[in-house]
Order: C-alpha cells, then sequence, then structure tokens
C-alpha cells in the first residue's frame, strides 16, 4: 500500500510542536518542550494493525512509537538510515516488554498471514 505525505502537524496532545519531521509519508517525529513521539496522518492511523491502534494517532516516545514501528516495519526498514534495523528491533523489545499483549497478538496475527516478525 502507498500512503501520502501529510501536513505537518503543528500542536499535539503534548502541546505546541517545535520540531517535525516526516519520516515516511504519513508519519511524523515531533517533538513539544515536554514530550514528543510519532504523529500519524489519518490514512496511516486507518491501517494500524487492531493489535497495534491506539485510539489517539499520537503515539508517544516512551513506549507507543514502537507500536508504529512495527506496524509498518518494511517501511522502516527500506530507509537509508543505518540505525533502523537497530530502531526496528528495539521496537520488538519495547513492545514485547512494555506492550506484551499487543505484542503477542500483532506477532500471532502476522504468523497466521505466513508473515515472520522480526524479534
Amino acid at each position: 500500500m502507498t500512503f501520502a505525505s501529510s501536513p505537518r502537524p503543528t500542536c499535539c496532545m503534548w502541546g505546541q510542536i517545535d520540531f517535525a519531521c516526516e519520516l515516511v509519508p504519513g508519519i511524523w517525529v515531533v517533538s513539544t518542550p515536554s514530550h514528543g513521539g510519532l504523529i500519524l496522518s489519518d490514512e496511516r492511523q486507518r491501517a494500524m494493525p487492531d493489535a497495534l491502534r491506539l485510539e489517539s494517532n499520537e503515539y508517544e516516545h516512551d513506549c507507543n512509537w514502537s507500536l508504529v514501528y512495527l506496524a509498518f516495519e518494511h517501511e522502516f526498514a527500506a530507509l537509508p538510515d543505518p540505525y533502523e534495523p537497530v530502531r526496528i528491533r528495539h521496537a520488538h523489545e519495547i513492545a514485547a516488554r512494555w506492550k506484551p499483549e499487543r505484542h503477542a497478538a500483532f506477532v500471532a496475527s502476522r504468523d497466521a498471514a505466513g508473515e515472520t516478525a522480526k524479534p
């Protein structure tokens, strides 16, 4: 599936955005004076697997960002940044540790679909 770029967000649940960078079309990494995380376009939010989707399209940088990385792992893995494989592995570790039910359900759904999850 191909996703469209989305407009730069200007504010979020954490306040006024100081920094925003679109990582891949429709997924923005943002920071505010107090916090930050990933903000998904409506299209991306709808594409999040049920096991990983939160009610809000804002995924904070402490743990919830890992859910977005799992959902769109193949796109992140294709980025030219040499640290992306480390981030993907870290996302699996964080989700397994802090969101174990979501991680297990997602891995099970990928296995059932004949895909392999990378721990």
